[in-house]
């Protein structure tokens, strides 16, 4: 089920076939191509069991943009291709809360009945959720104060 918002639709779980449907079997000689951007804020796991075995998703904020059309979807449950998916899914597991930015893509592969398999590329550096440095970077940007006279630096200058 999606239902439309505002930023794309909201959907109940991001993954690859969710945005941007069913990947066709590839060619040998065909280019590997970029096919989602995913990015957000991991802040928790959800785990769960299926007729194919166990899954892990994670859960937080997250947006995608399928690359062939433009569409934007959003939900609050991303599964990644691996290995993110577990990587990211363990510095979670250990407290640590994660933005990431990654472009995934397709290309050619004999392996699986697929004939493909996924790529991953990083958009932007993860990081941890440090609300203290995005206080200092801030600051930072902030305008110096304005330099204090003389006489009250000696403390000749006090306030009646």
């Amino acid at each position: 089920m999606t239902t439309s918002s505002s930023t794309g639709e909201i959907q109940r779980k991001l993954t690859v076939a969710t945005v941007c449907g069913k990947i066709g079997r590839m060619a040998a000689d065909e280019a590997p191509r970029a096919v989602m951007h995913i990015y957000g804020m991991a802040t928790g796991t959800k785990r769960g069991e299926t007729s194919f075995g166990p899954w892990a998703g994670l859960t937080g904020q997250f947006e995608a943009v399928n690359l062939e059309n433009g569409e934007v979807s959003i939900s609050p449950i991303a599964i990644l291709p691996e290995p993110m998916n577990t990587l990211l899914a363990a510095r979670v597991d250990a407290g640590d809360p994660v933005q990431f930015a990654y472009e995934i893509g397709v290309k050619f592969s004999e392996k699986g009945s697929a004939g493909y398999e996924y790529t991953t590329k990083e958009l932007v550096k993860q990081t941890a959720n440090d609300p203290l440095a995005d206080l200092r970077s801030a600051i930072k940007a902030l305008p110096a104060p304005a330099p204090v006279a003389e006489e009250a630096a000696k403390g000749k200058g006090k306030a009646k």
